[in-house]
């Protein structure tokens, strides 16, 4: 199982968490991890529930 999340933090209002997760079950030909569309799609998915541009930190 994999998870890609996000916690966003705004003065003023309570802090608010994104999250998804990718289950690998085995079988052939099903993806192990995120692939890059993922990520992207996950940014998007923040960005639009938000309704304000995303920052992020690199670690």
């Amino acid at each position: 199982m994999n998870i890609a999340g996000a916690v966003c933090f705004r003065a003023g209002h309570r802090p608010r968490m994104f999250y998804k997760l990718h289950v690998h079950r085995g079988r052939k030909g099903e993806p192990k991890t995120f692939a890059g569309s993922d990520y992207r799609d996950f940014i998007r998915m923040v960005h639009r529930q938000l309704g304000t541009p995303v920052v992020g930190l690199g670690l």
